[in-house]
């Protein structure tokens, strides 16, 4: 008799924590009812906020992204910063998302996004907060349907990876052209079995057209552009890319720019 009531208490104490989140998130990303910047008018200058996660990234030295003096890497970019007009790789993957075309972008924030998320909110890119990561990728795959423009779709490592599957799966049957973005941990936490940490690149693997784990930041506007060029072809389908923390917050030179598609843009359906 007892055993129902446990059940129930525990029930309710994970839909309270749920619904916390989920308020944290409303409060830090502006968006819901209107409350705290929730709603904001066009031409409205965007509310300041406070110090959060993605700050503290940016001051940890851990964090940034170490190129070896002696690799020919070090010649192309500078992950330290050491003066002059530098740009993130999670900053440099907005914009080009942007030289995509990309209005909007369905997504759940997490703590291995947030440099992607804030580069996001300083763009002219939508962010559409749903309420879980399966929604998140059914949106991007009607948008796609609809539209005959990728859908881009955002979640975090681990469970929020793995929430994406159906329907990435959906949009690979049908035929609808998707990009899906997936946050990692740090690379020096991979070999250690971290928190949440499995392989979404060999996850999605079988309902993918193509997808990639971007290794090396100087390399992101060129796997973007891959990445919907290939979602886009005939036939349209699903590509992912996977960001981890390290490569979101490596440096790279302010004069990096994204590839411009060269193909003409699809006619409506």
């Amino acid at each position: 008799a007892k055993r129902p009531e446990r059940e129930g208490k525990r029930c309710q104490d994970a839909v309270g924590e749920c619904q916390h989140q989920f308020a944290r998130v409303k409060s830090r990303y502006g968006v819901g009812d209107g409350q705290d910047g929730g709603e904001r008018r066009s031409g409205e200058p965007r509310p300041q906020r406070a110090e959060g996660a993605a700050d503290r990234h940016r001051a940890h030295p851990d964090r940034r992204f170490r190129v070896p003096e002696d690799s020919p890497a070090s010649t192309l970019w500078d992950a330290q910063p050491t003066g002059g007009s530098k740009v993130q790789a999670a900053e440099l993957m907005v914009r080009c998302l942007e030289s995509e075309g990309v209005a909007r972008i369905y997504a759940i924030p997490g703590e291995e996004t947030l440099e992607l998320v804030e580069a996001l909110r300083e763009s002219s890119i939508e962010i559409v907060i749903v309420r879980h990561e399966q929604g998140a990728a059914f949106m991007a795959d009607v948008h796609g349907r609809l539209t005959g423009r990728a859908g881009v779709c955002l979640g975090t490592l681990g469970p929020g990876a793995t929430n994406l599957i159906t329907g990435i799966g959906d949009a690979y049957l049908d035929y609808a052209p998707m990009v899906a973005i997936t946050g990692q941990v740090r690379l020096d936490l991979v070999h250690k079995e971290s928190h949440q940490y499995v392989d979404v690149v060999d996850m999605l693997r079988p309902v993918t057209k193509w997808n990639a784990r971007i290794e090396r930041p100087e390399t992101v506007p060129e796997v973007v552009r891959k990445a919907f060029k290939l979602a886009e072809a005939e036939r349209p389908g699903p590509t992912h890319l996977e960001l981890s923390e390290t490569i979101a917050a490596a440096e790279l030179p302010g004069s990096t720019r994204p590839l411009s598609p060269s193909a003409p843009a699809p006619s409506l359906p």
